[in-house]
């Protein structure tokens, strides 16, 4: 498929789409994410209990209040680097839930019964860090294989593993944190606790999981075979292998050496990744765009304010103070309408198998979008 823009000259609004709020794929999705809710609810319930037996009600509220009170900023953090085509917020729900609730459950399930049955090096070192990423896995590679439309590339899949780590880490934190508070860990207080935990090492679990979503990301964006296999196998091998050696260092109690020679340049690669990442989706938008100038439905000025990301900041915000919330709102849709469309017309360029309704829909939702920008 060639690159030029399918979208015809006259002006489209998306009728189909608002004629049929209610479309059977909308019904699904909903259906679907009440069902998650009511069974993530459920596990929740089940494993603040089982917490709550061991800990009491006090500690555990104690434990849960610490270890939420951070986590909007942790999760801005992350939701930040996803600037040019934000994920869904249906899926970022889902998997923050699965990561929450399945995720844990299974892994409080298997490493307690390896504890019972291995003891407790077996179950830390060997159990934990398999399990634990495997569970966290499983929404990553649903959303990879069923919604393979929001699974452009490296960074949407940095995205999804580290907010399904973050909501992991997030319960897990308030057994922790409610072990502290109870007097469970010798010489180390509620503060103590929190300090190692929610200042130190916030982003372990993301970063332990961003393996897996890098080697997913690495096979959505490549045409060869033999690395859409391997890519995701090697990444969720590396974040296997990156928990059992923190967990087997903070056994051996060498966590503070091993954070600073190994974990923090790690972590520090992963950031240099998700630049480069970023910096390919900003040249994917720039080339898929650029036809829109030549048929004239872009202005040079529009193109320019959607294909940098400081611009895209800075006319949101001119939109918001001239013409307001409805302003603003109409320039961030414009926005994410021209970036799903350049990234669908990238996958068709590239040969990858794409919905050809979806990426007409979306380009009808740009010109919609862009529309009310100037009419605003």
């Amino acid at each position: 498929m060639d690159n030029q823009p399918l979208l015809t000259n006259q002006p489209v609004i998306n009728s189909e789409i608002q004629k049929k709020p209610f479309s059977r794929r909308k019904i699904i999705k909903w259906l679907l994410l009440t069902a998650s809710i009511l069974v993530g609810l459920l596990l929740l319930v089940l494993i603040l209990a089982l917490d709550s037996l061991e800990l009491g009600i006090a500690a555990l509220a104690v434990g849960m209040i610490a270890a939420t009170l951070p986590v909007p900023l942790y999760a801005a953090l992350i939701l930040w680097i996803d600037r040019f085509e934000h994920e869904p917020r249906y899926l970022l729900f889902v998997c923050f839930l699965w990561g929450a609730t399945a995720s844990i459950f299974i892994a409080v399930l298997v490493n307690t019964t390896v504890q019972v049955t291995a003891g407790r090096f077996a179950s830390t070192v060997i159990s934990a860090p398999i399990t634990e990423e495997l569970a966290k896995a499983v929404v990553i590679f649903a959303v990879f294989f069923i919604k393979r439309d929001e699974f452009n590339g490296i960074l949407d899949g940095i995205i999804y593993a580290a907010i399904t780590a973050l909501g992991f880490a997030l319960v897990e934190n308030f057994s922790y944190y409610g072990r502290a508070f109870a007097g469970l860990f010798p010489g180390v207080g509620l503060g103590g606790a929190f300090i190692v935990r929610g200042v130190q090492s916030p982003f372990l679990h993301p970063f332990f999981t961003a393996m897996t979503g890098i080697g997913l990301g690495w096979a959505a964006q490549t045409r060869n075979g033999f690395v859409r296999v391997l890519a995701p196998l090697a990444g969720l091998g590396l974040a296997v292998f990156f928990h059992a050696l923190w967990n087997l260092s903070a056994v051996a109690g060498i966590s503070n050496i091993l954070y600073f020679i190994l974990m923090v340049p790690a972590f520090l690669v992963v950031l240099s990744i998700a630049g480069f990442a970023l910096r390919r989706e900003k040249r994917i938008v720039s080339e898929q765009l650029l036809g829109e100038i030549t048929a004239g439905r872009l202005t040079q000025t529009e193109y320019e304010h959607l294909t940098s990301l400081r611009r895209r900041s800075t006319n949101s915000f001119r939109a918001l103070f001239s013409k307001g919330l409805r302003g603003w709102s109409a320039q961030r849709r414009c926005n994410q309408a021209a970036s799903e469309m350049a990234f669908q017309r990238h996958r068709a360029a590239e040969g990858h198998s794409v919905d050809m309704a979806n990426l007409k829909a979306s380009e009808m939702a740009f010109v919609e979008f862009l529309q009310q920008t100037r009419q605003v």
